[in-house]
């Protein structure tokens, strides 16, 4: 019996550490020459942006966005919390016009509906009873 336990024991520590070394991650720490590079980069960047003009960061930053836009596939686009399709925004409120500019049905229009959808429901006879179980 305490085979049997020291077994399992073994056993579940193999496969707990086998799941612990086989997660992919190759995520190393940095070195010092390397994490000095890269704040050496990014002061150089902060100091580049710093030195645009406003019309050159408006361009950036627009030509930034693009690329993302590019990037993004339809799925992810429709996705994103605040997404807006190109023109939607636009077509929605024209719509809205349109709807608000159209004139109201009269009495008669409505009362002449009514009467020609009850006309075409009493012309193709009853509807057909769903089959008993």
């Amino acid at each position: 019996m305490n085979k049997l336990i020291v077994v399992l024991v073994g056993s579940a520590f193999a496969f707990g550490s086998a799941a612990v070394f086989a997660d992919g991650s190759d995520l190393k720490p940095l070195t010092r020459a390397e994490t000095e590079m890269y704040k050496k980069q990014r002061a150089d960047a902060k100091a580049a942006v710093a030195a645009m003009t406003p019309e050159q960061r408006a361009a950036m930053v627009k030509a930034a966005q693009g690329k993302k836009q590019m990037e993004l596939s339809a799925l992810e686009q429709a996705a994103q919390e605040g997404y807006d399709t190109a023109g939607a925004r636009k077509e929605a409120k024209a719509a809205v016009a349109e709807s608000k500019a159209m004139a109201a049905p009269t009495s008669a229009e409505k009362a002449a509906d009514l009467n020609k959808q009850v006309k075409s429901q009493q012309d193709s006879g009853p509807a057909p009873l769903p089959p008993k179980k």
